[in-house]
């Protein structure tokens, strides 16, 4: 990038301008349409193997490392 011409370095702001103008966009219609008007709710089921936390246990080693 240090040797690239002006016209290079104008295309890569250019196109960089281009898609954080797009990203924007995509971003607003996406939330915008989600909100027209109808109530939405959203709830998370879990399917599957579910483990429950115990009692705390805590782990000791002696092992001195010598370390070089």
């Amino acid at each position: 990038m240090y040797t690239a011409g002006r016209t290079t370095h104008l295309k890569v702001v250019v196109l960089s301008l281009i898609c954080a103008i797009v990203f924007a966009l995509v971003g607003l219609t996406a939330r915008v349409s989600q909100m027209d008007g109808a109530r939405t709710t959203s709830r998370i089921e879990a399917s599957g193997l579910v483990i429950r936390a115990r009692t705390p246990k805590s782990v000791t080693s002696n092992e001195q490392n010598t370390i070089r």
